[in-house]
C-alpha cells in the first residue's frame, strides 16, 4: 500500500535486486502506455524490468496495486502550483499536463481513463486514483481563487477543470497521431492560448 502523501510504502519483503523497485515501476507505465489494461501483465513488466516475475510479486500483488503506485509515484507535482492568482494557476497546471502527458506516466494515465470508459465492467481501484487525484488539482485551484475573490461562485469549478484538462488531452493525441511530441516553447504558447481562452469565458 502507500501513504496518503503518495510516498510507496514498502510491505512485507522488498525487491532484492539493486534498483528493482525503480526499474518495475518504469516499466509498468511502458507496457501499459504501449498494450493497454487488457494487455498488461506482470509477467511483461517483469520482462520489461528486467528482473523475475518473483521479484514484481514480493512488492505488488497484483496488477492493479502496481499500476496504482506507478501512476501516483509520478503524479505528485502536476497540481502542486500556487502561484498567487488563478491566472498563473491554470497556466502552470495546463504546463504541466503537457509536459506529463508526454511522459510514459502521462501516456499510461490517458491510456487508463480511455480503457475505463470503454471497459464494459470496472477496471481496478488504479482508475478511481487517477480521477480523484486530478478532480483534486483542479478543486484545491478553484479554492484558492475563490478566497481570492477571483472567481464568481456560481462558475462551476470542474467545467473550469474539463476545459484545461480537456484541450490538453486532445493536443496530446492529436500530437502523437502525427508522431511528434511538444517541446518547452510549444507547451508554453499552447498554455497560455489556452488559458487565455477559458478565463475570457468565465469572466463573460
Amino acid at each position: 500500500m502507500s501513504t496518503p502523501e503518495g510516498e510507496i510504502r514498502r510491505g512485507r519483503g522488498r525487491p532484492r535486486t539493486p534498483g528493482a523497485e525503480k526499474r518495475i515501476i518504469d516499466a509498468a507505465l511502458e507496457e501499459y502506455g504501449e498494450h493497454g489494461w487488457s494487455g498488461f501483465t506482470m509477467d511483461g513488466v517483469a520482462r520489461r524490468a528486467g528482473v523475475g516475475k518473483s521479484t514484481v510479486y514480493l512488492r505488488w500483488q497484483d496488477k492493479d496495486t502496481l499500476l496504482t503506485d506507478a501512476v501516483r509515484s509520478h503524479s505528485g507535482d502536476i497540481g502542486g502550483v500556487d502561484t498567487g492568482t488563478l491566472y498563473g494557476d491554470l497556466h502552470q497546471l495546463a504546463v504541466n499536463l503537457f509536459r506529463y502527458f508526454r511522459e510514459p506516466a502521462g501516456w499510461a494515465a490517458l491510456r487508463v481513463l480511455v480503457d475505463a470508459a470503454g471497459a464494459p465492467q470496472r477496471l481496478g481501484r488504479f482508475v478511481e486514483m487517477v480521477s480523484d487525484m486530478h478532480r483534486g488539482f483542479i478543486d484545491e485551484i478553484a479554492g484558492r481563487a475563490l478566497a481570492r475573490g477571483e472567481m464568481p461562485a456560481d462558475v462551476p469549478a470542474r467545467a473550469i477543470g474539463e476545459c484545461v484538462y480537456g484541450s490538453v488531452t486532445m493536443q496530446t493525441l492529436a500530437a502523437r497521431l502525427d508522431g511528434r511530441a511538444f517541446d518547452d516553447a510549444d507547451i508554453e504558447e499552447r498554455a497560455t492560448v489556452l488559458v487565455d481562452v477559458v478565463l475570457k469565458g468565465v469572466a463573460s
